[in-house]
């Protein structure tokens, strides 16, 4: 039988140990926005597409374009950036700057950040890691999910 100091010494051991769980790796947002620049090739024009296309978004524009399916982003462990990509990735994270950021996979999405967050703040990381945010913008409108073309 275990003394009480012991029994308290064992049983902080193995809380301890059970906090210390390995978790699986998350890349930093950083990381993910880079990405996006280095796949899309992204240049400081898209700083200023970001707040033009924030003035004139409209309901009627995402409306009259199908649905499509979120694509898969490859991400790299880390990355290695030039000044200038740094310089931009920064920008686009700083001009952005929400949560739903870490859920995008293309530029589109990017930009349809903002208005997403403006209109449904309290969507689930499943709900954004698994859907395009037009396809969640569009539903959240409707009130349903709406169809997923499959030609992206």
């Amino acid at each position: 039988m275990l003394t009480p100091k012991a029994d308290l010494l064992h049983r902080l051991k193995r809380e301890r140990l059970q906090r210390k769980a390995k978790e699986p790796w998350q890349p930093s947002l950083f990381v993910r926005i880079h990405a996006l620049v280095e796949k899309h090739g992204l240049a400081e024009d898209f700083l200023k597409e970001i707040d033009a296309f924030n003035e004139n978004f409209s309901l009627g524009t995402l409306k009259s374009k199908p649905a499509r399916e979120k694509e898969k982003l490859q991400l790299p462990l880390f990355a290695l950036a030039t000044p200038e990509k740094y310089r931009l990735t920064m920008a686009i994270v700083a001009k952005v700057n929400n949560p739903y950021l870490h859920f995008a996979h293309s530029p589109e999405e990017v930009l349809l950040c903002r208005p997403l967050f403006r209109r449904q703040p309290h969507l689930t990381p499943e709900q954004l890691a698994g859907h395009h945010f037009q396809t969640l913008l569009l539903g959240g409108l409707a009130g349903e999910k709406p169809e997923i073309s499959k030609r992206a």
